[in-house]
């Protein structure tokens, strides 16, 4: 916020030496637009926008960048919606001038994220389609196809079992991403890259093309470089210029693992780089870009039916969502062709607690695995043992001190124990209408006995305050309304709701705990200190569900309600069906409470292992199970697994190419 308040002022003073001239005011406006939108204003970077478009109506950078600029987090429902309309209304303004478009350049500014969109809870096909095309007009070099690049013709089939090996000479396969690094969309695909390059060496070549810059780069990176038949390529920004990088290197597939995340992605992707081009789901939606031919998933993740976008309208967003009403087919929200592979598709190793002395992620053998389990479930509920093991001797920081309070409960009867419910999801996650279930679960008791639960969420505080700001007023705002309903109180005035204000405020303070600036062994202690983790809706976790079932913590999900693919379901469904015989799997948002309050039951029942020994054992090979969704690194036969699919669909594409 401070750079916000400086740059404002050195703003207003170039005005005022510039004599409030248009073109100084203009690009004063798109500098404070950029910076309100990046603090997390959005009401004052809309003003500022429609202040700039007042001033140039017709200037094709500012268009497009009003139809991008989306907040991350919204008031309510109603906000959500008006801010849907604006978006849509300004598409429509680049189809109706779709002639006039054009731009000088792709700068910073025309070229802002599209990675909100999705969570507003709508099918983004359309809009995105009408974006690309609007950039397409307005700088048609974007499009690039090169030079002889075969057409691209899709094939019929979505699986790929079955399928014969690579062909000679090699192919050449080629990955971008902004993010190889320890970031989610790495910990995800990294592993395939590697297995692909160590398993298939045989019949392809491997190119990393890294946007990542080289000062950003860690042991995650150095991995991949070092990885053998893999050529690393750090690219800096994409740009028009290293475009060649990809075609001088006469790549026949190339993959990107995520687009929509960074701006200059489609400076890439927009264009026709290699005769066939597909995108991962680091960024769980469409592209609708003309030159992404395939969106590569996994049939786990489309199984239930999504959500029709009139669901996460103000209205109709009832409480009684249920699993088949209304809803889009998956293959409805890409166009791309949706390939859905029989496995997951990723390569994820199980993030490790200290609980064994001289074990990584990279190097743990089977035995230890086995041993490193076994520790994580009976540890769990042993105050004595955890506390030298997960936190310093001296708490030096708030989320050691929270993380601290949280154990502390590991050292009281279970009877006395507060139920943790963990929810530390990146802020536009928590979408208005998931609202319904935070409120339930903070004014719900598991039961008359049982003391009130402590939900722990990631704060943005330091990062993004008005983010933070806006969802603690919701919620409060939220539990006021309970509150009065409770009471019998009827009355819709400002002035009637005002008393129920101060216990709304306690409620929250005794209930709600709010955590930033965990490093990464810090953050997977905070998933091993939960009871449960929510998946929120609509658009639900990946990593952290994966991350949770790391250290065997369950999670609850609702893919009804989902309107992304549904990661969260998949991967508990490869686990097992249930957790201690009670379904992951919500189908309202009444049910998803439900569902919340029977895992913690049965987690409670566990902890006595005298008293309920069959729960007990129950929750030990519900542990073990957990293993299924992680890549072991010492399992050549997983690795080689996790890899098969892809080679063998790549090798699908390939011969389909060469015969058209």
């Amino acid at each position: 916020m401070s750079d916000l308040f400086y740059v404002s002022a050195v703003i207003v003073k170039q005005m005022v030496d510039g004599n409030m001239e248009v073109n100084h005011l203009k690009e004063a406006l798109t500098t404070l637009i950029t910076l309100t939108s990046d603090t997390g204003l959005p009401f004052a970077a809309e003003a500022h926008m429609r202040h700039a478009l007042s001033l140039s109506p017709t200037d094709t950078a500012l268009r497009i960048r009003a139809t991008l600029m989306t907040p991350g987090v919204y008031d309510n429902q109603t906000h959500i919606h008006s801010c849907r309309e604006a978006l849509e209304e300004r598409a429509q303004w680049l189809i109706d001038n779709h002639d006039s478009l054009q731009l000088k350049s792709l700068d910073e500014f025309a070229l802002s994220p599209t990675f909100y969109f999705i969570y507003q809870g709508f099918n983004d096909r359309s809009i995105l389609k009408t974006l690309h095309e609007a950039y397409a007009k307005a700088f048609p070099t974007l499009g690039y196809v090169g030079d002889a690049l075969s057409p691209f013709f899709p094939i019929s089939a979505s699986t790929t079992t079955s399928l014969a090996p690579l062909p000679t000479p090699k192919l050449r396969i080629g990955f971008v991403s902004a993010y190889f690094r320890r970031h989610s969309v790495c910990k995800l695909f990294c592993g395939v890259i590697t297995d692909l390059a160590k398993h298939h060496a045989d019949n392809v070549e491997v190119f990393v093309f890294s946007s990542l810059a080289e000062s950003k780069e860690d042991a995650q990176t150095k991995r991949l470089r070092a990885t053998p038949n893999v050529q690393f390529f750090s690219v800096g920004r994409l740009l028009m210029t290293n475009r060649k990088l990809v075609t001088n290197s006469r790549i026949d597939v190339l993959i990107y693992l995520d687009i929509g995340m960074d701006p200059a992605g489609i400076v890439w992707a927009g264009a026709r780089l290699a005769p066939v081009q597909m995108c991962l789901w680091g960024h769980p939606s469409t592209t609708a870009l003309p030159h992404i031919d395939y969106y590569l998933s996994s049939q786990e993740f489309h199984v239930h039916p999504t959500v029709a976008n009139h669901l996460y309208l103000p209205s109709p967003a009832s409480t009684t969502m249920t699993a088949g009403v209304d809803s889009d087919s998956h293959s409805q929200r890409f166009d791309e062709q949706l390939v859905q592979f029989d496995g997951l598709g990723i390569s994820f190793a199980r993030p490790l607690l200290p609980l064994l002395s001289s074990v990584t992620e990279e190097a743990i053998t089977a035995a230890e695995r086995a041993v490193y389990l076994e520790r994580l479930d009976s540890l769990r509920d042993n105050y004595a043992a955890l506390r030298p093991l997960l936190l310093p001797a001296t708490l030096t920081t708030p989320a050691q001190e929270t993380l601290h309070e949280l154990l502390l409960q590991r050292n009281v009867p279970i009877e006395q124990r507060r139920p943790i419910i963990l929810c530390p999801q990146f802020s536009p996650k928590l979408h208005p209408t998931f609202d319904d279930v935070l409120v339930s679960l903070l004014t719900q008791p598991l039961s008359d006995t049982t003391p009130p639960p402590l939900i722990v969420m990631l704060s943005t505080k330091k990062k993004r305050l008005p983010w933070h700001q806006t969802i603690v007023k919701r919620l409060l705002r939220r539990l006021v309304q309970h509150l009065a309903h409770a009471a019998n109180d009827t009355s819709t005035s400002s002035s009637s709701l005002t008393a129920f204000n101060k216990p709304a405020q306690q409620l929250l303070e005794q209930r709600l705990r709010w955590i930033e600036d965990l490093n990464p062994q810090e953050y997977v202690t905070l998933l091993y200190l939960g009871d449960v983790m929510l998946d929120p809706f609509p658009f639900g976790g990946g990593v952290t569900v994966l991350e949770s079932l790391s250290v065997c913590t369950p999670v609850v999900t609702a893919p009804a309600l989902q309107t992304v693919p549904q990661l969260a379901t998949g991967i508990l469904h490869n686990v097992q069906e249930t957790y201690l015989s009670v379904p992951y799997v919500a189908t309202s948002i009444e049910n998803y409470v439900t569902r919340v309050h029977e895992t913690l039951r049965a987690s409670r029942l566990a902890v006595d292992g005298t008293t309920n020994p069959v729960t007990r054992q129950a929750r030990r090979d519900w542990c073990q199970a957990t293993e299924r969704v992680f890549t072991p690194s010492d399992d050549l036969r997983a690795l080689e697994d996790t890899s098969r699919e892809y080679a063998a669909f790549i090798a699908r594409v390939h011969r389909q190419l060469q015969s058209a």
